[in-house]
């Protein structure tokens, strides 16, 4: 079974806040998230959020050539091989934001987990607020 862990990002403070327990109000905003160490302690208490203030992501239970946990929000780097010819490989390097919609998630129009199965090298390289940059690099090789 895929761990359940999100984070949110403090668009005041400009940083993240891993959590595990989180609460709502009655009209389903989000109310507080509880905050957990690296060790995955409890940190008390409890982080009250403005849910205007923060944007959460879920971790989609997967990591890339790195070890490096993935997350809604996240930039994925994926080299594409197009075709080889006479030991000559013209490929391609794309960026893409991990995305949950439909309920999965996905970089672009493949599914994260058929991506990364397809990638012998697949890297995060970001997320999307603190590397807003990094969204669009495509280069050809």
């Amino acid at each position: 079974m895929r761990e359940i862990k999100f984070r949110v990002w403090d668009k005041e403070e400009k940083e993240f806040i891993y959590f595990n327990k989180f609460g709502f109000w009655e009209d389903g905003s989000l109310m507080y998230v509880q905050q957990i160490d690296d060790c995955e302690r409890e940190i008390e208490p409890p982080f009250f959020v403005e849910t205007n203030t923060v944007s959460i992501n879920q971790f989609t239970g997967l990591k890339d050539s790195n070890g490096k946990e993935i997350y809604e929000g996240d930039i994925y780097a994926y080299h594409i091989t197009v075709a080889s010819v006479q030991g000559v490989e013209f490929s391609f390097e794309k960026t893409s934001v991990v995305e949950w919609r439909d309920g999965a998630f996905w970089v672009n129009e493949y599914l994260l987990s058929e991506a990364l199965e397809g990638d012998d090298n697949p890297v995060i390289i970001g997320n999307i607020y603190e590397n807003p940059e990094l969204e669009e690099i495509n280069t050809n090789e």
